[in-house]
């Protein structure tokens, strides 16, 4: 089986864990991460081995980054018939952590439990700097949204004591952060359907924010793909190079030479 299909089946299990048909029905379903999941299990199976609870931590993690998620989604301010669809989104979040909880009490593993809510408590702060602060230069904000995105992953990859690709999943994330960018928002420059704003209210650099994004995934792009390269670990450079050659939109990160 390739490395797509398994982070798919993957990703339909956690669809079932988080599956709650009156939550299905009020709140839009949570957007899953297939590039976090592969993080996640490249990650997890590099240091695990022969044990059957390998999916548990890669599950219960991912609830938590969904939680955060969903909680990212609720409006600073909504109109009275909205309310209730407000409230629902936050119970959702607080579902799905809770789910997390469970998981990892399975295991009995406080450590990972207070590692990760370390990064939370992480992620929130850096949430609000970026919430409550002008950014003058597109580079300061991309810093802080990379950790945002990267910090529970990266929280794992510490645990397990692999530190060799995080400077690559965090370039990795914070690309399709900006491809997310790219393509919900192709007539204004800044989009509401992330948790940060790039609009001249809270960027000043007025119309130039778009080609500044475009060439910043490319300079990105080309930096990952020397990193993996330089890896020495010919596996997991090989599970690396497997899964950006199975996504469509990396034909950039595919010409070698």
């Amino acid at each position: 089986m390739s490395i797509h299909n398994e982070i798919y089946e993957i990703k339909q299990k956690i669809h079932g864990r988080i599956n709650h048909p009156y939550m299905s029905e009020k709140v839009d379903q949570p957007s899953i991460s297939e590039d976090k999941i592969f993080f996640l299990k490249l990650f997890i199976e590099e240091s695990i081995k022969g044990v059957d609870y390998k999916e548990t931590y890669l599950v219960a993690t991912m609830l938590m980054q969904i939680a955060m998620d969903t909680h990212d989604q609720v409006p600073e301010q909504l109109a009275s018939e909205a309310f209730h669809k407000q409230q629902l989104t936050v119970l959702a979040g607080d579902l799905y952590s809770g789910l997390f909880y469970e998981g990892l009490a399975q295991l009995e593993d406080v450590s990972l439990i207070q590692a990760l809510a370390g990064a939370v408590r992480e992620m929130n702060e850096r949430k609000m700097t970026v919430y409550h602060n002008q950014f003058h230069k597109l580079e300061d904000l991309l810093c802080e949204v990379r950790e945002i995105e990267s910090m529970l992953i990266k929280k794992v990859a510490e645990y397990f004591q692999m530190p060799d690709i995080v400077e690559i999943m965090s370039d990795w994330l914070l690309i399709k952060r900006l491809q997310v960018e790219s393509e919900h928002n192709h007539q204004k420059d800044f989009s509401p359907h992330l948790t940060f704003t790039l609009g001249e209210e809270r960027l000043s650099l007025g119309g130039k924010v778009r080609p500044l994004i475009h060439e910043k995934t490319k300079e990105l792009t080309s930096k990952v793909y020397e990193q993996v390269q330089n890896l020495h670990n010919d596996h997991i450079k090989g599970k690396l190079l497997e899964w950006f050659h199975g996504l469509p939109s990396q034909e950039i990160l595919l010409e070698e030479g």
